[in-house]
């Protein structure tokens, strides 16, 4: 194979989840709103499939990552290769969904197929595909583009949607050629974005490899009683199968619910982790768990400078690629105990001046603090700082696979989607442009790590949606889909009433 460079430690890492069927794939879908002319064409038009996948061919030129193939996965340096050309026909699927069918439940479905099955055939394809959904209504598409975490973390996902949205508002830009020949282009890749450890320095003290370093790294048989291990999410290598929930918050309550926020001096990822809390707490018994260590991906885009010394075209802000860490957040034994009691007094259906509405925003504004000491403290003792320790990846995640997991939930949060290309919305005319109205955004559930992943996604004066994905077998359906509407309720009651009121489940 044509190999462009080697695999970079986080890359390694992904590859090696998937590979062993412990992670699968991502995938952001965004509702696609189309111009009033292309809507007169009708929903049988071939146009509306040549403009789209002309579009979709520029938007990924436009990121190397997604135009290479990947050899040698199961060893212990894989590497990207080059490809000569890409057919989407191999990538993009169209499906017109019918009058009779319920259109979200058929989204539903394609982000669930989407996320419970591998990339194949990894020397020859690039590790991306999508499908397309239209209905007989025909007043939008739903464009789902899933991908490999080697090849991107979840800010790619949004990344990639931003090129493509601009790509179909480009028009006859002199900038966009015609790539496509029989729904297949040229790839004329020469180099590809460097891994970001060649981007930003990771300095690790003594004291941090010590500790964190040696709890992260440690062979299974050294392994600790770990006080926040998830032993009620028990660690099931097969079958890895993702079930979703979606939780839909409208821009009136979203906007409503930042206010509230700003209030309290906290941000929606401190409240969403703190309300998660209150119902993971309530919703699971004392002598199951007295504590909760919680997951945060943290972009690490802000902290590589654009146009870096030896890559003068590289801006990270605008480029797929994996430039993430992760943050753990502990609920303690004290916390969930007084949450508990307050949840089981009469003060449960209280609002936010009630007691337990007061803990949740003083625990929200806890988590922002230490989420801002965090940022401050990046990349200094950042988990990434210790992937050069780690020879065999393969190895250490099948090790993981041997110990309790450590993580009761995720928030991955993307933020927000601008579904208005910057230069369009100076056109005066409304339905002149294409708009993303709504975003989506899914990923398999781990085998080893978070027992539940929240991925909200909301679009620039649009909604919020929350998706909440969890392993067949190992996670209860009715825990999860109580989460989610637990959440669904709370938020919409914050956003109209501007307070909290519980109505918790016991």
């Amino acid at each position: 194979p044509n190999i462009i460079r080697k695999l970079g430690h986080l890359e390694r890492y992904q590859s090696a989840q998937h590979l062993l069927r412990a992670y699968l794939a991502c995938a952001v879908s965004c509702r696609y709103a189309m111009p009033d002319a292309l809507l007169a064409t009708g929903p049988s038009s071939p146009i509306l499939e040549a403009i789209v996948e002309r579009a979709f061919a520029q938007a990924i030129l436009e990121h190397p990552l997604f135009q290479v193939g990947l050899a040698n996965e199961d060893s212990k340096k894989p590497s990207w290769v080059r490809l000569d050309r890409i057919d989407l026909h191999n990538h993009i699927e169209w499906r017109t969904v019918a009058d009779t069918e319920d259109y979200d439940d058929v989204l539903r479905e394609v982000l669930d197929w989407q996320v419970n099955h591998r990339f194949t055939h990894l020397e020859t394809l690039p590790r991306w595909r999508s499908v397309i959904l239209k209905s007989a209504s025909f007043h939008s598409v739903d464009i789902v583009f899933a991908w490999d975490h080697a090849a991107g973390d979840g800010m790619s996902g949004k990344i990639f949607h931003q090129s493509l949205l601009t790509a179909l508002n480009a028009g006859s830009d002199e900038k966009y050629s015609e790539p496509l020949k029989d729904r297949s282009f040229d790839v004329l890749l020469t180099a590809l974005p460097p891994p970001v450890e060649k981007l930003l320095k990771l300095p690790v003290s003594c004291g941090f490899l010590l500790t964190e370093g040696w709890h992260t790294l440690r062979p299974p048989s050294l392994a600790l009683d770990f006080p926040y291990a998830v032993k009620w999410a028990p660690v099931q290598p097969s079958p890895c199968t993702t079930r979703l929930s979606l939780v839909v918050v409208t821009e009136e309550i979203l906007q409503g619910v930042l206010v509230a926020c700003r209030q309290h001096q906290t941000t929606l990822t401190g409240l969403l982790h703190t309300l998660i809390l209150v119902s993971m707490a309530t919703r699971l018994p004392e002598d199951k768990v007295q504590a909760f260590q919680t997951g945060t991906p943290l972009c690490l885009r802000r902290f590589i400078s654009p146009s870096p010394e030896e890559y003068p075209d590289l801006n990270m802000e605008h480029t797929v690629g994996m430039a993430v860490t992760y943050w753990h957040y502990r609920f303690d034994k004290d916390i969930v105990t007084k949450v508990r009691q307050l949840a089981n007094s009469d003060s449960s259906r209280a609002d936010s001046d009630g007691d337990l509405g007061a803990t949740v925003w003083s625990a929200a504004t806890a988590l922002k603090q230490e989420l801002s000491k965090k940022l401050e403290s990046i990349p200094k003792n950042d988990a990434v700082g210790l992937t050069r320790f780690v020879g065999d990846w393969r190895s250490f995640v099948e090790d993981r696979a041997k110990t309790p997991r450590e993580t009761s939930w995720e928030l991955s949060n993307l933020g927000v989607i601008d579904g208005e290309v910057q230069k369009e919305k100076e056109k005066s005319g409304a339905g002149e442009n294409w708009t993303i109205e709504r975003a989506v955004y899914s990923q398999s559930a781990s085998v080893s790590g978070p027992a539940i992943c929240m991925n909200p996604v909301a679009v620039k004066g649009k909604g919020l949606v929350i998706t909440c994905v969890w392993q067949v077998e190992v996670i209860e359906d009715q825990l999860v889909r109580g989460l989610s509407s637990d959440l669904e309720t709370w938020l919409n009651g914050l956003g109209e009433k501007g307070r909290l009121t519980f109505d918790v489940h016991r």
